[in-house]
């Protein structure tokens, strides 16, 4: 396991850890008095309480600065259903004003079957995956 990820992974187990805690101090200070006999009441609400309470923000905290420090990004990928992307399945952006979006996925030139990046348009090997210009995924032949 490459180290980067390693500490991606340990990054992100302390904010889990945290966030965990933080529910949990915060289930004891901050619901559990209103549980107690007379249910609802302020008056079981204690000093204690309230510090659990503040402590479970504090954790939450905590796990947030650590899932940051982890790298990872709440990103979507750019083919995501749920991502801000446009319709792709009418030609891209629109009104197709790229070149790539008026141009088939595939081309033949001398013989040969390349892929075409329906980002930058480049022509790429069908066995490629990702775009050798942009990095972009490749639709599948």
């Amino acid at each position: 396991m490459r180290e980067s990820l390693r500490s991606a992974l340990a990054w992100q187990a302390l904010a889990l850890g945290c966030y965990m805690a933080g529910i949990t101090l915060f289930v004891l200070g901050g619901v559990g008095p209103f549980l107690a006999p007379p249910e609802g009441s302020l008056a079981n609400l204690t000093t204690g309480d309230i510090a659990l309470v503040a402590g479970s923000v504090v954790l939450f905290a905590a796990g947030g600065a650590a899932s940051w420090q982890s790298g990872w990004r709440n990103t979507l990928p750019a083919a995501s259903p749920w991502g801000t992307q446009p319709d792709r399945s009418r030609g891209g952006f629109p009104g197709g004003d790229r070149e790539a979006d008026r141009e088939p996925p595939t081309v033949y030139e001398d013989g040969e079957l390349y892929a075409r990046c329906p980002e930058c348009g480049a022509k790429n090997d069908t066995s490629y995956a990702y775009c050798g210009e942009c990095s972009s995924e490749l639709p599948q032949l």
